[in-house]
């Protein structure tokens, strides 16, 4: 896909599991295309660290008024708050890799930078998580992101691999 697919309007969704590479890729597009990007876990986290979710009133309206605007990129695993955007969102990019490889990349990151991963215990629970994310029900899980995907009309792709995330953005230049 090359940037000719962008329009003048571009509200722009990337949905995966953690440690696919979401935030990565809002980035390189929110420069690339000079939008404002969105990552969810600010929306729905209070501030402060990821171990204490906003009330979901609270959620859905920092939603709301964070994508009024006509340019934006937002992303994130809450499938439900996707769901929520969905007739708004321009383009659909779904980060639908590996789960190992994910949670490699969440531990090769580290945790130091998340203040509610404090113990091994909780380091493990996130991991597998993770790795179970073709297994998982709910909208943070590969079935819930895969119908949203498939139930999308607009501009959409979905990457099964880094090396296919990398050559659209080499794409892009």
């Amino acid at each position: 896909m090359h940037s000719e697919n962008f329009e003048s309007e571009n509200r722009i969704f990337i949905l995966g599991n953690s440690g696919s590479g979401k935030t990565w890729l809002a980035g390189v597009l929110a420069n690339y295309l000079d939008l404002k990007m969105i990552s969810l876990d600010e929306v729905c986290w209070e501030p402060g660290g990821y171990y204490k979710r906003r009330a979901e009133e609270d959620i859905n309206q920092s939603l709301r008024e964070k994508s009024q605007g006509r340019d934006w990129v937002i992303e994130g695993v809450y499938g439900d708050l996707a769901e929520l955007l969905l007739s708004r969102i321009t383009h659909l990019y779904w980060l639908d890799l590996d789960p190992a490889f994910c949670a490699e990349s969440v531990s090769l990151r580290g945790f130091e930078n998340i203040p509610w991963m404090d113990s091994e215990s909780k380091i493990q629970g996130y991991l597998t998580h993770i790795r179970s994310y073709r297994k998982n029900a709910g909208p943070m899980s590969r079935e819930f992101h895969a119908n949203l995907f498939r139930s999308f009309t607009g501009t959409k792709a979905a990457f099964k691999s880094r090396d296919s995330v990398n050559e659209f953005v080499e794409n892009l230049k």
